[in-house]
C-alpha cells in the first residue's frame, strides 16, 4: 500500500509564524509543535505517532539532545521518521549540538542542523538496522525559508520498503543568507512567538 508522507518546517527567521507540520496521505497529523525539534514516526500500516514535541535545544541543550536521542531510539527498524524544527534548532553549547547532529545522522542525515539560528530544517528517513547503510529519503535546510520534505513509500504489514525514489518536493523559493556561527542574537522572552498548533 502506498503511503504519502510529508513534513513542513518554518523557523522564526522573519519573526512570523513558526511551525513543524506533518501529513500522512494528505491528512494533517495531530502533533502540535514547539520551539526546537519535533518528530513523528510512521509504522507499517501508515499510522503516525507523535514521538517528540519541543526538544528546545536553545533553552536547554543537554535535555533536548536526550529527548531527541530517546525519540529516535523509540523507532523500530523499518518505520519512518519525520523531523522538523520550529523557531530554532540551534543549541547554546557545542556538546549538545554535536549530540543532535549525531542523532540526525543515525537516520541518514547528511547535513544536520549545524550551528544555525532560527532556520527551518526537515528530515524524512527510514530507520534501518545497525550496520546497514543509512540514507535519508529527504533532507532540506537549514535555511531562511519554509521547507518541505515528502516521499511516497510502500508499506505492508510484514515489511516496509521505500519506493524507488521520493516524490518531487516543492522547491524552496528563496535562498538563505549564511549565518555566522559566532553571531547569536539576543532575544527577550517577550519576543518569542507563541507556538499554537496551526
Amino acid at each position: 500500500m502506498a503511503c504519502k508522507l510529508r513534513v513542513d518546517s518554518k523557523g522564526w527567521y522573519d519573526r512570523g509564524e513558526s511551525y513543524t507540520r506533518y501529513f500522512s496521505n494528505d491528512v494533517k497529523v495531530d502533533c502540535p509543535s514547539g520551539r526546537g525539534f519535533n518528530a513523528i514516526k510512521v509504522d507499517q500500516s501508515c499510522q503516525a505517532t507523535c514521538i517528540l514535541r519541543s526538544a528546545d535545544v536553545y533553552g536547554n541543550g543537554p535535555s533536548a539532545a536526550t529527548k531527541l536521542e530517546n525519540a529516535i531510539n523509540s523507532v523500530s527498524v523499518g518505520e519512518y521518521v519525520l523531523v522538523g524544527v520550529a523557531d530554532t534548532g540551534k543549541a547554546y553549547d557545542a556538546t549538545s549540538q554535536n549530540r543532535i547532529n549525531r542523532a540526525l545522522k543515525s537516520l541518514g542525515a547528511n547535513v544536520g542542523i549545524m550551528n544555525t539560528w532560527r532556520q527551518s530544517y526537515v528530515l524524512l528517513a527510514q530507520k534501518v538496522a545497525s550496520g546497514d547503510s543509512k540514507v535519508a529519503l529527504c533532507e532540506k535546510g537549514p535555511q531562511n525559508a519554509p521547507l518541505t520534505c515528502e516521499a511516497t513509500v510502500h508499506v505492508a504489514s510484514s515489511n516496509l520498503q521505500p519506493s524507488t525514489a521520493p516524490t518531487t518536493s516543492p522547491s524552496v523559493k528563496t535562498t538563505a543568507p549564511s549565518v555566522s556561527s559566532s553571531t547569536r542574537p539576543s532575544v527577550s522572552p517577550s519576543e518569542r512567538p507563541s507556538m499554537s498548533p496551526s
